[in-house]
This record gives C-alpha cells, sequence and structure tokens, in this order.
C-alpha cells in the first residue's frame, strides 16, 4: 500500500458504534466524567458571575462557550486516545478500513507516516467535530449550572 492516499468516506450514524467502542478501550469514559464533574465545579464558583440567565436564573451556555467545551472537550479525548491506541489497535484499524473502504489488511499494512496521517486526518474530520459540537450543546452540558 506504499504510496497510496487512501480517500475516507463521509462518516455516517453507523460509525458511531465502532467510535464509541473504541472510547471505551482507550478509557475516555473516566476522562469524560472528570471533565463533566470539573465543569460542574467551575459553573458552581462562577454562579455570581453569571453573564447570560434565563427565567429561573440559571446558566444558559451561548454559541461560543458551547463550541469552546466542545473544542475541549475533543481535544482532551483526541489526547487520551493517542496516549492509548494499542489498546483499541484492531477495532481503529476495522473503523478506518471501513472509513476508506479498504480491506483492514490495507490499514495494517500502512507505513507508520502513513498510519499517522490517517489517524490524524479522521481525527479532523469534520463530521467528527460535529459530533462532539453537538456533545456539549447537549443536555448534559447545559444542566451544568
Amino acid at each position: 500500500m506504499e504510496n497510496i492516499k487512501l480517500e475516507m468516506r463521509k462518516l455516517s450514524g453507523q460509525d458511531l458504534f465502532p467510535m464509541m467502542k473504541i472510547l471505551a478501550k482507550v478509557k475516555v469514559k473516566d476522562m469524560i466524567l472528570d471533565f463533566i464533574k470539573k465543569r460542574a465545579e467551575v459553573a458552581k464558583k462562577s454562579q455570581e458571575a453569571l453573564s447570560v440567565e434565563d427565567s429561573e436564573g440559571t446558566k444558559e451556555y451561548t454559541e461560543e462557550e458551547k463550541m469552546e467545551i466542545g473544542m475541549e472537550l475533543f481535544a482532551d479525548i483526541l489526547n487520551t486516545t493517542m496516549c492509548n491506541l494499542d489498546l483499541a489497535k484492531e477495532d481503529i484499524n476495522l473503523l478506518l478500513s471501513s472509513v476508506c473502504t479498504v480491506d483492514v489488511k490495507d490499514i495494517r499494512e500502512l507505513g507508520m507516516l502513513e498510519y499517522t496521517n490517517l489517524v490524524m486526518e479522521f481525527f479532523s474530520k469534520e463530521e467528527l467535530v460535529d459530533f462532539f459540537k453537538c456533545i456539549a450543546s447537549s443536555n448534559v452540558f447545559q444542566s451544568l449550572r
């Protein structure tokens, strides 16, 4: 597979299932729970300094804050995932082969640079960024007041 540029298809809803399996294996769950706890503590400490309030006096996140939360979560997940990739190597290879529509053998045979570039390209896909923006604007984060 040397010198072959792999093209990734657009991510679909079905890609969510192997992604969640990978995130579980690379120990992202604990990091997300810590992130939620940290956000709750920060929100609680800054309750008096709220800039935007709804009729109940609780914080509503602005679009910029939602974007910042989503990007911070994405960066933390990316870092945690990269540090623990070996724990989900086969699942990652299967997901990459699916997204690139090639045999998993072709993914396994990639050189280090090509494989690294492919992983980084996957994490920079717009659909993945949108997924984390969606998480940031979900009720879980809205309840952190």
